[in-house]
């Protein structure tokens, strides 16, 4: 369980139009849940003005940058820090910015922000972990030449709640094993001997490997290769027919018979 969250969001002289600027400040999260010391958190402003969409926020991209723009479709960073323990007790997320540079004539006044924060202090997305966003009706970039403060006047100040919406971080797949016979191998289809690993292995009889004759130009299967077969990946030196042959991209699984490892039979280029 992680410890509750003291955090003081200072967003010092932000900028909400190309020729003027707008200050916000103050304790935006008081002793909210799902923070911990060091979690990375990103200062957010939905650019379309009409609200903060935290739908479109409920996945992101795995080894994404979170300081950028860019990784948060029709959103601006305005700001990124970390939490830190403040006075030995509670953990703040302290925003050091004394002034805040126009950064996009898209922001303006009345533009919604929320705050992103994810656990762990990485500032890249890690995948298939989770992130809390934090929102209020009451966040909006105030008026040119306004300052607003997290406070029931300006700015709601959100105390000993959870996140209102939580987001997902994309997993990543894993590429499949690769399995490409190198010299010579015997076929005796389904199973195949490779000499130069001096071991057996087996073909997903499931699958079909498709493969092209390249003096008839007629096109067969893996299941019709017999004997040794010299291999040069994609390609393979049928002795039994004399001739070369080509190999499909086609998904074959092949299971080495040692190691038990399932692979796919190697992809042409």
């Amino acid at each position: 369980m992680k410890s509750k969250l003291f955090c003081f969001l200072g967003l010092a002289v932000l900028p909400v139009a190309l020729f003027g600027t707008a200050s916000i400040f103050g304790t935006a999260l008081v002793n909210v849940t799902g923070v911990a010391d060091s979690d990375f958190a990103v200062v957010l402003v939905d650019t379309n003005g009409s609200s903060f969409d935290t739908a479109a926020l409920s996945t992101l991209a795995a080894n994404a940058d979170l300081k950028s723009s860019s990784t948060y479709s029709g959103f601006e960073v305005l700001v990124t820090t970390a939490a830190s323990t403040f006075f030995g007790n509670d953990i703040v997320v302290a925003i050091n910015a004394p002034t805040f540079n126009v950064v996009s004539s898209t922001i303006a006044s009345g533009d919604f922000f929320g705050i992103l924060t994810f656990s762990g202090g990485s500032t890249t997305s890690d995948a298939a972990t989770s992130y809390e966003i934090w929102t209020d009706p009451t966040w909006m970039i105030p008026a040119d030449g306004a300052t607003n403060t997290f406070s029931d006047n300006d700015l709601a100040q959100l105390e000993s709640v959870s996140a209102g919406s939580t987001g997902t971080v994309d997993t990543v797949e894993e590429p499949s094993p690769i399995w490409e016979p190198v010299g010579w191998v015997y076929l005796d289809y389904p199973y195949a001997y490779s000499l130069d690993e001096a071991r057996w292995h087996y073909f997903n009889e499931a699958d079909t490997q498709w493969r092209v004759n390249l003096t008839s130009d007629v096109w067969g299967t893996l299941a019709d290769a017999t004997g040794w077969n010299y291999y040069a990946w994609p390609y393979s030196y049928s002795s039994d027919q004399g001739t070369w042959h080509w190999y499909n991209a086609d998904i074959q699984w092949v299971v080495d018979l040692v190691s038990g490892a399932w692979s796919q039979l190697g992809e042409s280029d």
